[in-house]
């Protein structure tokens, strides 16, 4: 999914607002937080997470057998700890 503007449907803003733990849980198991390194602060990885969080949204189906959190944990983790 390329950057762009992500546009949720009210069940899929649901689900991101449901599980923003799972953004908080994907920063504090897979990333050396660096408030001295540009772009590893907490705050910029979150804001990175809460993308990854909105578009797990986006490419979430729910007859895929995983639940929405177990998805997005994955898609968050993946792409937090991928080299840019």
């Amino acid at each position: 999914m390329k950057n762009k503007d992500i546009a949720l449907t009210d069940t899929q803003r649901d689900m991101v607002e449901a599980n923003m733990d799972v953004v908080r849980w994907a920063i504090h198991t897979s990333v050396q937080v660096n408030e001295q390194c540009y772009g590893f602060g907490y705050d910029d990885l979150f804001q990175e997470g809460c993308i990854w969080l909105c578009k797990a949204a986006v490419t979430y189906d729910p007859d895929g057998g995983a639940s929405f959190p177990t998805y997005a944990q994955t898609v968050s983790y993946t792409h937090l700890t991928l080299p840019t």
